[in-house]
């Protein structure tokens, strides 16, 4: 009965649309990706079209923020050249969840690669002022 009971409140999270976002995942293909940036792991995070090799995007995080990146599939499917969708956000870290608010089209899955990667460290959060 636990079990049932379990399942049944994920799957309504599910269909609400309530989501969790985490570093590590949810353990659920979403093609969500969350990052989070701290004074030993400062990231900055990159969207590459792999077809040209140019950085279509990219956000320099602060420590102390979390990034989270979500794709969304043929949003646009007129458009050949960007047909899916990227939506994120930024929050103080740890978030577990809220509403993408930003947006911009992207390549499809096949033909984009997100990347991130450490800026020197250590990095202080910046100052309140």
């Amino acid at each position: 009965m636990k079990r049932r009971v379990v399942g049944v409140i994920l799957a309504a999270g599910l269909l609400s649309g309530c989501y969790t976002y985490t570093e590590t995942g949810r353990g659920v293909s979403l093609d969500a990706h969350t990052y989070i940036s701290t004074t030993w792991s400062p990231k900055t995070v990159q969207l590459i079209d792999t077809r040209s090799g140019e950085v279509m995007w990219e956000y320099e995080l602060a420590v102390g923020k979390q990034l989270t990146v979500r794709f969304y599939a043929d949003k646009e499917p007129d458009n050949a050249y960007t047909p899916d969708l990227m939506r994120w956000e930024v929050w103080d870290q740890p978030t577990s969840g809220g509403k993408l608010s930003n947006s911009m089209p992207v390549p499809p899955s096949t033909a984009r690669r997100l990347e991130w990667f450490e800026r020197d460290k250590p990095e202080m959060p910046p100052s309140e002022g």
